[in-house]
């Protein structure tokens, strides 16, 4: 039987594009990649930020992987990004049948994370936020730059131009803020947590945590911060090799 197919998750006030450096590396390598856009980013229909919940989230991976598996007759491994690791996370423990789960610099759970105390939550809105929160200012390349340290000038470029008018849910983030918990020994599949040595989001001693918590193999990018994993031509190639051999072994 073939190697199931993968499904990339895309992080906060983004879209599915932040793949496409990684759908050119793994394609060739035989992993046939999907992506989707999650509710109100990307090509998606517009949503009531307001309203949208991590939960939300989980049922958008849930809808397509159903497609996937349907068209590939296996379930695929679930690939999340940032907000979308945590979401992943979150769908696996729902959906035990996931082959796999590679976490590229996952929001930690409330077990990594801890909780936020209840003042400072409440003081993040609940209606929609946009990229700026995260240092990405779009049609401002010199504003953005300290926010895209590991990206050459062509991809923060890129970055900045797909970041013009995505927004993302203030309450999914007061959901993060709290603590989303995933319980220990809740993720059965294989798993394996890649994370930059430069990252100063989810910087690489959190991830290590994570990785133990979750008894998952790790997988550093040496001189990635958390937007080359993604979107850093030489992270992705060089990484690319490793997380196919991986999967390869694990799935084997």
């Amino acid at each position: 039987m073939p190697f199931p197919p993968l499904l990339l998750v895309h992080g906060a006030a983004n879209g599915a594009w932040v793949w496409d450096a990684w759908r050119r590396h793994l394609e060739p390598l035989g992993w046939d990649a999907n992506v989707l856009d999650l509710r109100g980013h990307g090509a998606s229909l517009p949503v009531d930020f307001s309203e949208v919940t991590m939960e939300d989230y989980v049922s958008d991976v849930e809808a397509v992987a159903r497609q996937v598996a349907a068209r590939h007759r296996q379930a695929p491994v679930i690939v999340g990004w940032s907000m979308g690791g945590l979401v992943s996370l979150m769908y696996a423990v729902a959906n035990p049948q996931t082959p796999a789960l590679v976490l590229f610099a996952p929001s930690p759970p409330a077990q990594i994370a801890g909780r936020m105390p209840a003042e400072q939550v409440r003081r993040t809105p609940t209606g929609p936020y946009g990229p700026e929160l995260y240092g990405i200012y779009p049609d401002d390349l010199v504003g953005s730059r300290a926010g895209l340290p590991d990206l050459t000038d062509e991809e923060a470029a890129r970055v900045v131009a797909n970041s013009a008018g995505a927004q993302e849910s203030g309450f999914a983030r007061r959901q993060r803020q709290r603590g989303i918990s995933i319980g220990r020994g809740s993720i059965r599949c294989p798993t394996l947590v890649v994370f930059g040595e430069r990252d100063d989001h989810f910087p690489p001693e959190t991830n290590r945590r994570l990785a133990l918590f979750l008894g998952a193999d790790t997988l550093a990018v040496p001189e990635a911060g958390h937007w080359g994993l993604v979107c850093s031509e030489s992270a992705v190639a060089a990484t690319a090799p490793k997380v196919d051999a991986w999967l390869r072994d694990v799935l084997g």
